[in-house]
């Protein structure tokens, strides 16, 4: 989503990081960077750089050998299979960006792209990447 002279979409993936690391006390620090600096901007051909919104909920459970955790098998497959990646259920608040846009002023922001997420992101995650290009903001409702 466009908005201004900002991108702004939420992700899944880093929702899902925060919600394992809330609730079962997974040490994300490692693949938190991977996925913020890597995963989410990608190239494109026609557009320059977008927002890469593709599903890695898979990928993250294999990466944190949680294939045969029954709470972290479940929420993937429900973030998976929710209409648009976004669920109705309690994990996930429906809509983060409309709830975003609600009370979103452009001249808070200097980056380019800004993630959004809807768990708490705790102090010891960088929140921007290295150039300061993009931002993780938590959504609250």
């Amino acid at each position: 989503m466009i908005h201004s002279d900002h991108i702004i979409s939420y992700n899944i993936n880093l929702d899902f990081l925060l919600i394992l690391n809330e609730k079962l006390n997974v040490d994300i620090s490692s693949i938190w960077v991977k996925y913020l600096q890597s995963t989410l901007i990608i190239p494109d051909s026609s557009m320059g750089e977008i927002i890469d919104e593709s599903d890695y909920t898979f990928n993250i459970l294999t990466e944190l050998n949680l294939l045969e955790n029954p709470f972290a098998i479940d929420l993937q497959e429900a973030l998976s299979n929710s209409n648009n990646q976004k669920t109705a259920s309690v994990i996930l608040p429906k809509d983060p960006e409309q709830t975003f846009f609600e009370s979103y002023d452009s001249s808070h922001y200097t980056a380019n792209y800004i993630i959004l997420v809807t768990h708490e992101i705790p102090n010891f995650l960088p929140k921007e990447n290295h150039d300061k290009s993009l931002v993780i903001k938590k959504v609250t409702f």
